[in-house]
């Protein structure tokens, strides 16, 4: 199908000038190129654990490209089908493995299907695409309020009515046991997945999660949790780098730079909800998309 590229008004371009900082908050030397296209090796040399396949699909509007990798154990699968695990940014998480980390995965004694949901275009990072799937509200902070932002639900929803039947049509899913893993953005987006649709997944890995996005992004009534809860429980990995500074002011917003800890303090509280938080010492922002994707490897389906 047509790769289309999707236009911004001035007004949003603008505001693009910030978007390095917004997808890799890290020490100096640490971020990225915006435009940095994505390191597809893995797909070439995957090891003897998994193979690929591929699909392309658009969102429900239209204005979103989906380019989806489809990472199959090669084991058969379960009774019960293949558990499965989600990468969002999945052009930038496929750069984060290979094959010896896909050859210990399907050594586990049931290994997940990885469905890496990315971009059409072949660049590491889709800003346009991911600031509006990714985040559940407009930003606090006025420099990013000329973005399109706040289709999170809209995500949730294509990702399990048409992303996932489209899977399952390849293999045999267990829709019991679903996981989702995102970094920043991505890990704001799994949060809010799992306190507001803890049907939808077992398990979330929300790595250094862009919680200063706004304080109005999560919900914060706690009895309605417990009760979305109820016949549903999940489990919430936060994951934080040793070494993330903290945010300038117009990205805190009315956050906390310790948000994080205090969330997974908070959500312990409730019933229903298992919460782990870990730091991977030494690491910034932008090397924790890798080295989170090393230690869900290390620790998934033992």
């Amino acid at each position: 199908m047509p790769l289309l590229s999707l236009s911004l008004r001035p007004t949003r371009r603008r505001a693009w000038l910030a978007l390095p900082l917004l997808l890799a908050l890290a020490t100096p030397g640490q971020a990225r190129p915006v435009d940095e296209p994505m390191d597809a090796s893995v797909l070439v040399h995957p090891g003897q654990g998994y193979t690929f396949s591929d699909l392309r699909l658009d969102s429900v509007d239209g204005e979103r490209h989906y380019q989806v990798w489809i990472a199959r154990p090669a084991s058969p699968a379960p009774a019960t089908g293949y558990p499965v695990l989600y990468l969002l940014d999945g052009n930038a998480a496929l750069g984060g493995l290979n094959a010896e980390l896909l050859d210990t995965l399907a050594r586990r004694p049931k290994p997940p299907v990885l469905v890496a949901v990315g971009y059409a275009g072949g660049k590491r990072i889709d800003g346009p695409g991911r600031a509006y799937d990714y985040t559940p509200t407009a930003p606090t902070s006025e420099r990013f309020r000329e973005m399109a932002t706040g289709g999170a639900d809209g995500f949730l929803a294509w990702l399990l009515d048409h992303l996932e039947p489209a899977v399952a049509r390849q293999m045999h899913l267990d829709r019991e046991h679903r996981a989702i893993w995102g970094h920043s953005l991505g890990g704001l987006f799994v949060v809010h997945a799992l306190l507001t649709r803890p049907d939808a997944f077992a398990q979330g890995y929300a790595v250094s999660p862009s919680l200063w996005w706004s304080p109005a992004a999560l919900p914060q009534d706690d009895a309605a949790l417990a009760q979305r809860l109820r016949g549903h429980p999940a489990e919430l990995v936060l994951l934080q780098g040793g070494a993330e500074r903290e945010l300038p002011a117009h990205f805190q917003s009315q956050v906390p730079a310790d948000a994080t800890p205090r969330l997974a303090d908070r959500l312990r509280r409730v019933p229903g909800i298992k919460v782990q938080f870990e730091t991977l010492p030494g690491l910034g922002h932008g090397p924790m998309l890798a080295a989170s994707l090393r230690w869900v490897v290390d620790h998934v389906g033992r």
